[in-house]
């Protein structure tokens, strides 16, 4: 069962402050926050090689420790805690959250993930030149995102992802691919998505019964035998992995091929380390934390009703796309 829910964040003690808080720094200019240095190096947090700098946020150090407590208030830590232990925090399906153990170390040493690689390795080793991930939402968005962003280490085939229902996205494509040389791997949870089901019959059609042929990635498994897909090319994730969360599960199996196993599985630990953080970080130092209270900030309390996402490094171009 879901966790009982806590009082409401805008009817906690600290949602009142903060309100004042916001009134008063409204009336302010960045540059005049900016200007107070102390300030802004009391506002950068770091982990490992990764750096947050909440200095050009409208905020003060103090308003940092006034959400924190909000935070505190609200029950966040209980939250975090019932995450962790399975309890059925989506709500909307009455499920449990496992995208965590997608790129949990027990999985990396499990037989599920040992397959998967073994797959990835028999390709890259193969005549293959090029590779299709035919999916919509979820099942492509995060993947091409990764293998975007990880392109400087791309030393397998050639992936491309095809996503739009309009069939010129697939004819492009395949105007730079022969069938003997090339593999379609479709992504879908269900194996039922329209969209995604269409291209599909179109890329076997191309196929002709050539080459690499065809493997899946799904969570009905038994759907995709159905369709035609062997068995042995079939490769399952669990159906409470949510789509934006599916990267980490053999959603990832493009990227896998694409850079290798060894580097997927160091972008899993590295993945997995952030989650250990979030779980045991104090809220001062935790930075899922402390980007997720500015979210509260700036929607509830300055009223700022827009969220923009702007990469830093043109590789991390398709990361909005994905968020």
């Amino acid at each position: 069962m879901a966790p009982a829910r806590n009082m409401s964040m805008l009817s906690a003690k600290a949602a009142k402050s903060l309100a004042e808080e916001a009134a008063g720094l409204n009336g302010l200019h960045l540059r005049d926050l900016l200007a107070d240095s102390a300030r802004s190096r009391g506002l950068v947090y770091e982990l490992g090689d990764l750096r947050v700098d909440l200095s050009r946020q409208k905020l003060r150090t103090e308003t940092v420790a006034m959400l924190l407590e909000l935070a505190s208030q609200t029950g966040l830590a209980k939250k975090i805690e019932a995450l962790f232990a399975g309890a059925h925090i989506n709500r909307s399906e009455d499920r449990a959250v496992v995208h965590m153990a997608q790129r949990a170390e027990a999985r990396v040493e499990s037989a599920e993930y040992a397959g998967l690689a073994a797959f990835a390795d028999t390709v890259r080793d193969s005549d293959i030149t090029d590779v299709i991930n035919i999916g919509i939402g979820g099942s492509d968005l995060g993947p091409a995102m990764v293998s975007a962003a990880l392109a400087s280490h791309a030393d397998g085939p050639a992936v491309h992802y095809v996503s739009n229902v309009d069939p010129a996205h697939l004819h492009d494509v395949l105007a730079g691919c022969t069938p003997d040389t090339t593999l379609v791997i479709t992504t879908s949870k269900t194996f039922t998505t329209a969209e995604t089901m269409r291209n599909a019959a179109l890329a076997r059609d191309w196929l002709g019964g050539r080459g690499p042929g065809m493997a899946a990635v799904t969570a009905a498994p038994k759907v995709a035998r159905d369709w035609g897909v062997a068995e042995d090319r079939i490769f399952d994730f669990d159906e409470g992995v949510g789509g934006r969360y599916s990267l980490w599960s053999a959603v990832g199996l493009p990227v896998m091929i694409g850079i290798g196993p060894d580097h997927f599985a160091g972008m899993l630990a590295g993945a997995a380390a952030m989650d250990e953080h979030f779980r045991t970080a104090p809220f001062e130092a935790n930075l899922p934390v402390l980007m997720g209270m500015m979210r509260i900030w700036n929607r509830n309390f300055m009223g700022h009703a827009a969220h923009g996402i702007m990469p830093y490094d043109q590789r991390l171009h398709l990361l909005p796309a994905w968020a």
